[in-house]
């Protein structure tokens, strides 16, 4: 039973996302690790960081996406046995809003001020008249 975990090697994937012009890290990125038959997102941390430990070894595509940015592609990495991956997004501001996880382009509308409080009672017309 433990031999079969034994004959199961890892590598490590390092992903740092920074802002192509700026050179600074890009918190929140989405992150995205896949192949045929593994699947993996999460975002940056607030150095723009993305590290996964324990990745089988073999081929893999990676995705790195964020909200108002040019979303990049690197296909066939691999992952080493035992050794760490590192790669660099250097994403280009584009300026679009944009959803980071679909094509869709979204209005940018700012719903609340910051001097405006947060919590409101509305009745019904006010609700009806939200622009949603």
């Amino acid at each position: 039973m433990f031999a079969q975990s034994d004959t199961v090697q890892y590598g490590k994937l390092e992903v740092k996302v920074i802002d192509a012009k700026t050179k600074k890290p890009i918190e929140y990125a989405m992150v995205t690790i896949e192949n045929d038959s593994f699947k993996k997102s999460h975002c940056s941390d607030s150095n723009g960081l993305f590290i996964l430990d324990k990745v089988t070894f073999g081929i893999y595509n990676i995705y790195s996406s964020f909200t108002g940015y040019s979303k990049m592609k690197l296909q066939n990495v691999c992952i080493n046995k035992d050794s760490i991956t590192y790669l660099k997004f250097e994403m280009i501001y584009s300026g679009k809003n944009s959803c980071m996880h679909c094509d869709l382009k979204l209005p940018l509308k700012v719903f609340i001020k910051p001097d405006e409080p947060t919590q409101q009672n509305l009745n019904n017309k006010q609700i009806m008249r939200m622009p949603f």
